[in-house]
């Protein structure tokens, strides 16, 4: 059965011997998480993504885009268009280098508004910090929950720390294992804050 977030489930058990006995049974009780909350949209950046120069842009499907959705339209998420942000396609990848005095990564994120009617798109973002020394891991800095159109949480806010050490930060894409179909993702007003 389908289990929603927030309820609570209680469950019969019993056990069963080998020689077929049943034990008394006992009540288990569940409750399931809340579902995630969209943080607030953060404030713009003071240097956004689409006035830098990607050190690295690939995309799964498509092109990576500045300023327009991975199929060549307006960025648009929850209802609403956006000048500011890049259009990207799962499974995508695009790094840049992080700008001097920058002390945040901030974006809006999600589904774009042209998938809506689609039950396919379902992704995962990620902002990964990359000291570039030799024997550093990657680390990831933040990520959203699953956003689809079936769950109905389509988009997330980024309002993440930048470590000093981190010299340059990946901006990823992930698929969920359905595969990348119909998997448009928007990064909006994504950029570095410096004050």
């Amino acid at each position: 059965p389908t289990v929603k977030s927030g309820h609570e489930y209680r469950y019969s058990v019993r056990a069963k011997n080998w020689g077929g006995v049943l034990s008394e049974a006992v009540t288990v009780t569940v409750k399931m998480p809340d579902a995630p909350k969209r943080p607030v949209d953060p404030p713009a950046p003071d240097v956004f993504c689409d006035d830098l120069k990607p050190l690295q842009a690939t995309v799964g499907w498509g092109h990576f885009s500045v300023g327009k959705s991975a199929g060549g339209k307006p960025l648009t998420l929850d209802g609403k268009r956006h000048a500011k942000g890049l259009g990207v396609h799962a499974e995508s990848t695009v790094v840049y280098a992080v700008p001097k005095g920058a002390k945040r990564f901030v974006a809006t994120v999600g589904l774009d508004d042209s998938q809506k009617g689609d039950d396919r798109p379902s992704v995962i973002f990620k902002v990964v910090g990359d000291v570039k020394e030799m024997g550093e891991v990657p680390q990831v800095l933040a990520e959203t929950p699953l956003l689809s159109n079936e769950s109905k949480l389509r988009s997330w806010a980024f309002d993440v720390e930048i470590p000093e050490r981190v010299k340059e930060l990946r901006l990823i894409v992930d698929p969920t294992p359905d595969g990348i179909a119909a998997d448009h993702a928007d990064w909006v007003n994504a950029g570095f804050v410096t004050k």
